[in-house]
This record gives structure tokens, sequence and C-alpha cells, in this order.
């Protein structure tokens, strides 16, 4: 009985210096969705995303400790007869509308394999964290406001491709 009252008191005392908060981590893993659709060496698309209506990143935003996992799970489909990799870059303008402006402006985020001539490729969440080749600028954007566009390009001109996309991010948080 005195263990438990003891425990009890401790508790609440961590409480009270907390500022009434109770000390706690954890990890917490958010989805998004980023729906590209066609984007062609002629037409490069910008998808906006503003992580702000995740409920799962704005109810975590402020205690964010480190963003531990990315990955990107998507189904690529390649409307050509050639070969193509499809890449993803993010950045902060919105009005990038070549692929020359968001090889030049923007931040490469992820490569996928190959995509065979006029078939589709499905990336799954296991395999989606290796094609992911610089993770630091979707950090900066996570710990940053969470707003940020995306294009999605290939490594070939001509390109067709219809990208179908979701981002998932772990992390973790603490009071």
């Amino acid at each position: 009985m005195k263990n438990t009252i003891g425990i009890a008191l401790t508790a609440a005392a961590l409480v009270v210096l907390n500022g009434g908060c109770l000390l706690t981590t954890g990890q917490t893993t958010f989805y998004r969705r980023i729906d590209i659709g066609v984007t062609t060496n002629t037409n490069v698309n910008p998808v906006p995303v503003d992580l702000n209506e995740e409920e799962d990143y704005t109810d975590h935003k402020d205690d964010i400790k480190s963003v531990d996992a990315i990955s990107v799970v998507a189904f690529i489909k390649n409307n050509l007869p050639a070969a193509a990799k499809m890449e993803i870059y993010i950045s902060d303008d919105a009005g990038l509308a070549t692929v020359d402006e968001v090889k030049s402006d923007a931040k490469l985020v992820f490569v996928s394999p190959t995509v065979p001539a006029s078939e589709t490729l499905k990336i799954g969440w296991a395999d989606g964290f290796k094609y992911v080749v610089d993770k630091q600028p979707v950090i900066d954007q996570i710990l940053g406001d969470g707003v940020f566009v995306v294009y999605a390009i290939a490594d070939e001109t001509p390109f067709s491709l219809d990208v179908k996309a979701e981002i998932g991010v772990t992390f973790t948080v603490g009071q």
C-alpha cells in the first residue's frame, strides 16, 4: 500500500513539475496521399501538400523529437513504349513549369526502380524505403511548416507517367 501511494505521489509530482503534462515518448506514423496524376516531359504538375491536414501530424508536430523513417508507396504507369525511372522532387515553389526547372530548383527525394515500357510498377511500403535518396528535405518540411510542393518527373525524355503515391512518415514524439 505504501509503495502504491509512493508511486502515485511521484507520478503526480512529475506532472506538476512538468507544467501539468505527463512525460511521455512514443512513436507514430502518418500517411499522406499524393496523387500526382499524369506527368510528361512537356507537362509538369505541381502537387501542393499541406501536412497540417493530417490529424496525426497536427496532433504531434510541436512534440516531434526525430523523424525515424520515410517511405513512398506508389503505382506508376508508364504510358510510353520506353522504360523510365520516376523521380520525386519537393520544393517550396509551386511555379516550376519545366523538367529543367524542377531538376535545378527542387530537391530530389525519391527515385523509383525502372518502370518497364507500357507497364505498371507497384512499390510497396517495405520497398519504398530503399528508393528514398534524400530524407533531409522531407524532414526539413516536417519540422518546418509542413507545406510544400511535390513534382514527379522521369529520367528519360520523352516520358509519360501516371503516378498515384502515398508518403509514410514515422516519427518519435515526446514532451
